[in-house]
């Protein structure tokens, strides 16, 4: 499971329910298997709703808060407090279903249109505000959000509730094409019932929100479920398979989110549960905490459990050489990388971890750096704005000895996090160092012009070295 890089909250539109914090930078989580099952738990969604598979990409949020937005074009978001707390595969797939009504309505688009209707300032407020709160001022940008949001919120909030309403109507529209109830979507959105402040009709103003009032919502569900008679559950066999999906997702989440010794506490009746699914998420949860506490030998025979279960498991293979790496041990990560990467090659987390362990492996530093850059310039390929690996790629640069190409690795380290400051510095230093020609020329000069578009920069050419 990998942490990558974080991007400011003002891009966030249309979420499960009304936002109750300022904007803040949200980080993002990489987990190979988790996001295929995310994957398998929406591919029907989006064929139902005409979209292409594709085109839409999931991404997983690190916040306890159960909840799930689209943006940015066509992105999904997952909280993974909504993950945790979700029962069943069904409950996320009614969820992914609010939101595809969203990418399906194009309201993204439309919501994107009213902002620049609203007011320039609103917008503003919104830049400022998350810029703000990424720079340790949380209040101010608290401030300036609420500031903005006067100017013309009740003709944008009318617009955003009717908005979400449509994507109610849609994701139950979906479920139904599936053959399924609405009633996962009705279970989950009941659990955010429960949460303290939807339950006073004092704490918030209905008008304000984003959202239709949340017991509006659950009466037009229990319609809904009331008048179905689909099944609420998938098809036996499908449903076997994402049951346990679902657990082992759970189970990962849960170790290394909370606290090991937490996770050992509530874990530790783990061989006497009846329950297999139950079994499943706690063991999972249970290997990932003995690792970190750390606990190599006790982890090592729960982990040699879990191979009985799911022999040649890809997921479990890396799983077992992340928690070797972290624990320094390089050397017994390898092998487990290597082979987990032949079985799963696209598999992003699993090549960037194999390409991080052959730049840092001692014993053959060269070759492994090498090797490495192979992998990793297929993944920047697949993934150009993947700023880890273009700092994996200037670090096995710098294993060679190469300071043109480490430099300019950097300088797309810096145009994925758009940070224009150090993109300008690291595309200087790559213009003196890179040859005149060639491809990596090529990409310098694209480097520049994003640079030249920038209205707040204009690139001038290195002055020429002089001689003494």
């Amino acid at each position: 499971m990998q942490k990558i890089l974080k991007f400011p909250a003002f891009f966030l539109f249309f979420a499960l329910f009304a936002w109750n914090k300022p904007a803040l930078a949200v980080a993002l989580i990489r987990d190979a298997e988790i996001e295929e099952t995310l994957h398998v738990y929406a591919m029907p969604i989006f064929k139902v709703a005409g979209l292409n598979p594709d085109a839409v990409s999931i991404h997983l949020v690190n916040d306890p808060a159960l909840n799930a937005f689209v943006a940015g074009g066509q992105r999904l978001f997952l909280h993974t407090g909504l993950l945790l707390k979700a029962e069943t595969p069904e409950q996320v797939m009614g969820v992914i279903a609010h939101e595809v009504g969203h990418l399906a309505g194009g309201h993204l688009a439309r919501f994107g249109d009213q902002l620049n209707k609203s007011s320039t300032a609103m917008i503003a407020s919104y830049v400022l505000g998350a810029a703000a709160a990424v720079g340790g001022r949380p209040d101010a940008g608290l401030a300036v959000i609420t500031g903005g949001l006067q100017l013309s919120q009740r003709t944008l909030l009318r617009y955003s509730r009717a908005q979400e309403s449509a994507a109610d109507q849609a994701a139950i529209t979906f479920l139904q094409r599936m053959n399924l109830s609405p009633r996962p979507l009705l279970e989950f959105m009941t659990l955010l019932d429960k949460q303290t402040f939807w339950r006073s009709p004092d704490s918030y103003n209905p008008y304000l929100l984003t959202h239709p009032a949340l017991p509006e919502r659950l009466g037009i569900l229990q319609k809904a479920v009331a008048t179905s008679n689909l099944p609420s559950i998938l098809p036996i066999v499908l449903k076997k398979q994402l049951d346990e999906r679902h657990a082992r997702m759970r189970g990962k989440l849960t170790g290394f989110l909370v606290a090991p010794q937490v996770v050992l506490n509530d874990t530790q009746n783990t061989d006497t549960e009846k329950d297999p699914l139950i079994r499943l998420r706690k063991e999972y949860a249970r290997a990932v905490a003995l690792y970190r506490l750390p606990d190599q030998q006790a982890g090592d025979r729960l982990m040699q459990q879990l191979y009985q279960q799911f022999p040649g498991d890809p997921y479990l293979t890396e799983m077992q050489g992340e928690l070797y790496y972290k624990l320094g041990k390089i050397d017994q990560a390898l092998p487990l990388y290597a082979k987990a990467y032949s079985l799963k090659p696209e598999a992003v987390t699993i090549a960037f971890g194999y390409a991080q362990c052959l730049v840092n492996e001692r014993s053959r530093t060269n070759n492994g750096a090498r090797d490495a850059l192979v992998i990793l310039k297929k993944m920047t390929t697949r993934e150009p704005d993947n700023g880890n690996a273009w700092m994996l790629t200037s670090q096995a640069y710098g294993k060679l000895d190469d300071k043109p190409r480490a430099t300019l690795a950097l300088a797309e380290l810096a145009y994925s996090n758009r940070n224009t400051a150090d993109l300008a510095l690291f595309v200087r230093q790559a213009d003196k160092l890179l040859p005149k020609t060639g491809t990596e020329r090529l990409r310098l000069n694209d480097l520049k012009k994003a640079l030249e578009q920038d209205p707040d920069f204009a690139y001038t050419e290195p002055p020429e070295e002089q001689g003494e």
